[in-house]
């Protein structure tokens, strides 16, 4: 099925809706879902956006909305507007896109469930999730249809609505209850969804009966269920009468648990809903220190990023331990996971209590682990201090093993202000030395600024940072921290650090393209040092425009405001020192690298039109990048645009051959206006 014949279908089906949406959904339920998977592209959205159109008319939404299920079981369209979406946004009771009630609708719902497959049941259940749904929106029109159509219907009460809620979530618990595994997710997420109705007192029985059915079906789901009322517990709570309070407080406990694990996972996971300020771990801490078992066993979750609390816990922890038992314990539970916020609020709370010499040597002490947890030791001298011999460690192990970006990443966070010049300039340099130069200048950044009277000292460094073409190269924040940089060099150092700009943007290879855009960091560090002296920044660009082959590939991109600070006397000298025959391989790519704009006398294109504008192939380089570009509204108006402006050219230059080539391209743009605006007509009287 390609693109041309479904818009054909979507043409004819405007006059008989019924039937064709009868025929799609039987072919579609003919069709095996690998073969609904090879409709794609154009032509799948062409049918899910008539089958949205299709499901405003009563008649027809059983058929299309069924159709959509049943793309959407072999969906393939990554885009939001997918038969995915466009199914469940059917289901809104507010704004549902169509004129039929909202629990007529349902039978499609319990045809789909009766079929007992499971991505399908995953699709009811995101649907009727949606009643939850209070804040609803719509972006587009109403339905696209050659007929007045129906009125898109909402409850016209709150009993009404409640009466849709009810009939939702009764088929929600109806899959709950067949315990299907892979529908947990599901489940729980729609749970999630409905928990706002539980701030409303006449549909709070109704969800918390929901969310009973769900744990009833899947125990493992308990605390999820439980941070989701806490969420609407926490977000609520100023705004619910005292009564209300309590039974939220009375559903939540329904979902607490006493053991020990269970208690961890709550209290130091998401934020709990009654917490105001710091947590207080300190028999939570006593309780994991007399059994270690406990905390080995949640040391995954602990360290897996979803323990909000885990540096107050660590923190916690080193007070009750006050033998420092667990000092040795914890870097050596097995399987860690990537955040190990507890350990550093460990060792920061146990630097804090016995001083910088021990937490030294414990470090140390993890360096020489096999094999060495580099990823510890570089997260806790980030967090917990940065120390001259620490700093010297790090230092070492760059240059003697390789260390993940994502790890020495993190040490542009620290804190260097106590760490002195010599120290940081050792693991600056180690990490510009070993691939690490977007951290290294992002610590050089901060250190430059916080430390102003050193500045001389790190310029020789900053250059070479400044001028690394890789760094220039590099977009983010690298970016960022570059320019703060390279401003404080400018003035000093324009030549070297336009020459490395213009050498990073010259670079062609396959596995980089970079092209500076013209309100990037890296452009505007060049219009400074053009605006230092034009022509010593244009002595060191007119060698990268020597060779045609290079100009036009080094033109591309290339920032039109730079080219137009450019001194133009000098530029025309160097121009006039190629015979005639070769001047346009000199023009040309400065016509690419110039702003035609206003074509004032003085600036750099009118100068070269004004001084080659009869070679017929400099003035067609200049009519071609005259025209090209994009725009907005008919065309035949943008090119009388361009053909006015043009005219005024002529019409105040004072460069003869300005004026003969301004009048002959605005007799061809205007030509081209003349052009558009007779198919414009001929489409209108198309249309009519």
């Amino acid at each position: 099925m390609d693109a041309m014949k479904v818009r054909q279908w979507s043409a004819f089906s405007a006059a008989a809706p019924d039937i064709a949406a009868c025929n799609l959904c039987c072919a579609l339920k003919a069709a095996s879902v690998e073969d609904r998977k090879k409709v794609k592209d154009d032509a799948r959205r062409g049918i899910v956006w008539r089958l949205v159109c299709m499901a405003w008319r009563p008649s027809t939404f059983h058929d299309a909305v069924t159709a959509l299920a049943l793309l959407a079981e072999a969906e393939n369209e990554p885009w939001g507007n997918n038969a995915t979406g466009e199914f469940v946004a059917r289901y809104q009771v507010v704004l549902g896109g169509t004129a039929l009630p909202y629990l007529r609708r349902l039978r499609v719902i319990d045809e789909l469930l009766d079929l007992e497959r499971p991505e399908l049941a995953g699709l009811c259940v995101r649907a009727l999730a949606r009643v939850g749904n209070d804040y609803v929106a719509r972006s587009g029109g109403g339905p696209v249809s050659a007929q007045v159509p129906e009125r898109e219907w909402r409850p016209r009460s709150g009993n009404e609505y409640l009466e849709c809620v009810d009939n939702a979530v009764a088929r929600l618990e109806t899959v709950a209850a067949l315990r299907i595994p892979v529908l947990q997710a599901d489940l729980v997420r729609a749970a999630d969804d409905l928990s706002l109705l539980l701030r409303y007192p006449e549909s709070r029985k109704t969800v918390a009966d929901f969310f009973t059915a769900v744990r009833a079906a899947y125990p493992g789901a308990r605390e999820l269920l439980r941070q989701a009322v806490a969420g609407v517990m926490r977000r609520y709570r100023k705004d619910l009468p005292p009564d209300q309070q309590r039974e939220l407080a009375e559903l939540h406990a329904r979902f607490e648990d006493a053991a020990l694990e269970a208690r961890l996972e709550q209290h130091v996971g998401p934020r709990p809903w009654e917490r105001e300020g710091s947590p207080d771990f300190t028999s939570l801490a006593v309780e994991l220190l007399a059994a270690p078992g406990v905390l080995a066993e949640c040391w995954p979750w602990l360290t897996s990023g979803d323990a909000s609390a885990a540096w107050e816990l660590g923190n916690a922890l080193a007070k009750a331990d006050s033998d420092g038992h667990l000092s040795d314990l914890l870097p050596a539970f097995g399987d860690s996971g990537p955040d190990l916020r507890i350990v550093c609020g460990y060792v920061a709370a146990r630097r804090d209590a016995v001083g910088g010499e021990w937490y030294e040597q414990w470090v140390t002490s993890q360096s020489k682990r096999h094999p060495r947890p580099v990823g510890l030791i570089f997260e806790v001298i980030w967090r917990c201090g940065v120390t001259d011999p620490l700093a010297a460690m790090m230092a070492r192990i760059l240059r003697g093993q390789q260390v993940r970006r994502t790890v020495v990443g993190q040490v542009a966070y620290a804190d260097w202000r106590d760490t002195s010049a010599s120290a940081l300039e050792s693991v600056l340099r180690a990490m510009a030395d070993t691939g690490h130069a977007d951290t290294a200048i992002s610590v050089l950044q901060r250190r430059m600024e916080q430390a102003p009277g050193e500045q001389e000292r790190w310029q020789p460094f900053a250059l070479e940072l400044v001028t690394a073409v890789d760094l220039i190269r590099r977009g983010g924040m690298p970016n960022h921290y570059w320019q703060q940089v390279a401003t404080v060099l400018v003035d000093g150092y324009f030549e070297e650090i336009s020459t490395a700009i213009f050498e990073a943007h010259a670079s062609r290879d396959k596995n980089a393209s970079w092209f500076m855009d013209t309100e990037s960091a890296v452009a505007e560090v060049l219009l400074s040092c053009v605006k230092q002296d034009p022509s010593g920044v244009w002595k060191k660009l007119r060698d990268y425009l020597s060779s045609p082959d290079q100009a036009n590939l080094f033109a591309i991109g290339f920032p039109n405001e730079v080219m137009d600070l450019m001194p133009v006397d000098d530029i025309l000298a160097w121009i006039a020192e190629v015979p005639v025959e070769k001047v346009v391989e000199r023009v040309a790519p400065l016509a690419r690298m110039t702003s035609l704009g206003t074509l004032t006398d003085a600036g750099l294109a009118a100068r070269l039109i004004g001084e080659y504008g009869d070679d017929q192939m400099v003035a067609e380089v200049f009519f071609s990048r005259y025209v090209s570009g994009s725009w907005w509204g008919p065309a035949s108006s943008h090119w009388s645009e361009l053909a006015e402006a043009l005219k005024d050219v002529a019409d105040r230059t004072a460069l003869s051959k300005l004026r003969e080539w301004a009048s002959a391209a605005a007799r061809k743009t205007g030509e081209m206006a003349a052009q558009e605006e007779q198919r414009e007509e001929e489409r209108q009287l198309l249309i009519r």
